[in-house]
Order: C-alpha cells, then structure tokens, then sequence
C-alpha cells in the first residue's frame, strides 16, 4: 500500500505552490495542509486546481505572520495534529529556512522532510548574515542528527541519479517548459511584442528583491525606438510606482513598455520569457531563481546582477552575463548587449519529475528508505 504523504506549507507566494504542484504530479497519496487564505489565492488555483485530480487538502485557519508570537508554536501544532490524524504519514515541510534551528528544539513531532529553499552561502562580510547562515547550517546538521532528512534546494542542474550539497541531499530547482514555438509567436502577437525591437523582460513575482526601479532606471539610459521592456508578472504596488518615472522616462525616449501585472499561467511565462531577447535578473538576495533556469532552457540570454549565486549560475550554465547591483553594471551590460548579442542555445534541465524524486523519493522505491518515526 502507499505511504499517505503529507505538505505542511501555510504560505502560497512565491513558487511554494510550484513545489507542491511537483510532489503531487510524482505521489498518488498527498495530503495538502495549508491555509484557508492559500485554498482561495490565485497561485492555488492556478497551480493545483488546475490538475485534473484536485489534492485532498487539511485547512489550518488563516495565514499568520510568520514575525508574530506564537507563529511557531501554531506550526508545530498543526504538525503535531497531522500527525495524530496521520499517524502513518510521511511529512514535508516546502520552507524549513524560517524554522531550521527552532524546529531542533521542537518535541513530539514526526520527522519529516524538511526542504532549505536559500541554502547558507555567507555571501558578505556582514555579521548578522553571517550569524544567520551558522544558525541555519548548525540547525540542519541537528535537524539531521535527530531522524529528519534535511534536503537543500539547489540551483537549476543538468539531469543526474543523485543531488548533493555539502553533504547533505539535494533538489534541483525544477524547470519545466510550457510553451512552445507557436505558443511563443502568438504571445508576441497578442501582447504587441515587436520583432524590430530588442526587448529586455522582468518576469514572475516582482517584489523589492528583483529591483524592478533600477532595472528601469538603467534602461532609460539607453532608451530610443529599438529598445523595449517588458514586465510579466505579479508586481508589488509600491515597486511599479517607484519604478513609473522611469518607465515613462524610456516612453518618452521612443522606447516601449509593456506591464503584465497579474499571475501568469505556466503557458504565459514561458511565452513571455521565450518573447525576449535578454531576461534581467537583479537580486538582492541570495537563492536559485527559477527564471533564470527557464530563460536558460528556453536559450534567452541572461544579464544579471547582484546575487553571488546568480553569478555563479550565469557562469555554471553559460547564459549570459552578471554585474554588481548598480546602474552603471546593468547599464553596461545592456550597452554591452545592445553592441552584440550572439545567439544563446537551449540548455536541458533537471524538471519537476526530477525535483519530486530528489526531495520525496518514492516509497515504492526499494532503493530509497523513509521515515515514519517521532522526534521526542
């Protein structure tokens, strides 16, 4: 018989529900325990309500702050509780960062898998981030220590039998490809993406981290009637107001602006990634970017800045260039770009399929072993 296999993710933003979406395609028996605010959010029906089988799902109440008192304790509650009503159960936690070294010192709760989505990198001298990676990296080790399998996101990858990081298991973070030549030109069609000019995109959750404001501001350095820039994505309000002066400064130089600002569809980020000539990705903050893997498998260039992994990945996987997170790096790049551009060639990667299998082997497997213990 199969082993029921558990979620616990409170939280829909960012690519959580991507991830679900992964284990449930690869699992038969798959318990969702989430929030009610994620059973009504567009990221749910767009990833998991739209498979032909919907999951069966555990609500939890309404999402909490994760900066609130007592937003741990709720957690290990509801996992305690899942555990009493699966007591069998194999458990997943999608984002064990937050809870790496508190999850230590929890009692009675089942060992599970417990998913680092922004592995320690001390990528700056800073003490507080340097702190905050020994936290994390002493946690899993423990975490390890005491019958949990602690498995590290890892950047987009070529396809192999096994995923390691330091030690530890890994997960290649999953690119799969929705679209398609045709899919693509009818994109460019419908959204006016023109062929004469060279077009740069920011694409899927525009938060503060994918500096939006100064991406548009290096551009209008080089704005004129060849240049376009087009945004695909849900964008924070407050990032699309800092970002309009610029915006309207690359219109006013003969340039174009296009602003998808809503969830896309598998289908519809795909297009737009594949509809650009250069994607930009700005980070301020370290992790594997999942649009820097589809723009590679899809073989549009990538001009990145600021994240020391988006260097090392543009470097690992030869897909563009990276600059410091400047406007004066950016804009060299773009200029840079502008000059010349040769032709970039679809890289192939690790997929869901692939992360399923690497974070949740099967348990039919008899390769693989699992665990179905308590913590005490």
């Amino acid at each position: 018989m199969t082993q029921t296999l558990v979620i616990l993710e409170p939280n829909y933003t960012g690519h959580r529900m991507l991830y679900a979406r992964a284990i449930l395609q690869a699992h038969d028996q798959v318990v969702l325990a989430t929030t009610s605010d994620t059973l009504a959010s567009e990221e749910y029906a767009t990833h998991i309500l739209a498979r032909r089988t919907p999951p069966r799902v555990v609500d939890i109440g309404h999402l909490k702050d994760y900066r609130a008192p007592g937003y741990f304790a709720w957690l290990t509650s509801n996992l305690r509780q899942a555990n009493l009503r699966y007591p069998s159960a194999q458990f997943v936690i999608l984002e064990g960062d937050k809870y790496a070294l508190r999850l230590l010192f929890a009692r009675g709760i089942p060992a599970a898998t417990i998913l680092i989505m922004r592995r320690p990198s001390f990528p700056t001298v800073s003490p507080a981030v340097i702190l905050r990676d020994l936290a994390k990296l002493a946690g899993m080790w423990g975490l390890r220590a005491r019958g949990h399998r602690v498995v590290v996101l890892v950047p987009a990858e070529t396809r192999s039998r096994e995923y390691v990081w330091r030690g530890f298991p890994a997960a290649p973070d999953p690119i799969d490809i929705a679209t398609s030549a045709a899919d693509i030109a009818a994109f460019r069609q419908r959204e006016n993406v023109e062929a004469q000019v060279t077009w740069f995109g920011v694409f899927g959750n525009v938060s503060a981290r994918k500096n939006l404001p100064l991406i548009a501001q290096s551009l209008a350095t080089h704005a004129g009637s060849q240049v376009g820039l087009l945004v695909a994505g849900k964008v924070e309000p407050k990032e699309l107001k800092r970002a309009q002066p610029f915006l309207d400064e690359i219109t006013r130089a003969g340039g174009r602006v296009i602003v998808l600002d809503r969830l896309l569809t598998d289908s519809e980020i795909d297009s737009a990634i594949g509809s650009v000539d250069a994607a930009v990705l700005a980070h301020s903050t370290d992790g594997p970017s999942g649009i820097l893997g589809k723009s590679a498998r899809l073989g549009t260039t990538v001009l990145a800045a600021g994240a020391p992994a988006l260097k090392r990945d543009v470097a690992r996987l030869q897909c563009g260039s990276w600059s410091t997170l400047t406007v004066d790096g950016i804009g060299g790049m773009i200029d840079a770009f502008l000059r010349e551009s040769p032709p970039q060639r679809p890289r192939e990667l690790a997929d869901a399929h692939d992360f399923a299998r690497a974070l949740v082997p099967r348990t039919d497997d008899p390769s693989q072993s699992t665990q179905d213990s308590t913590v005490n």
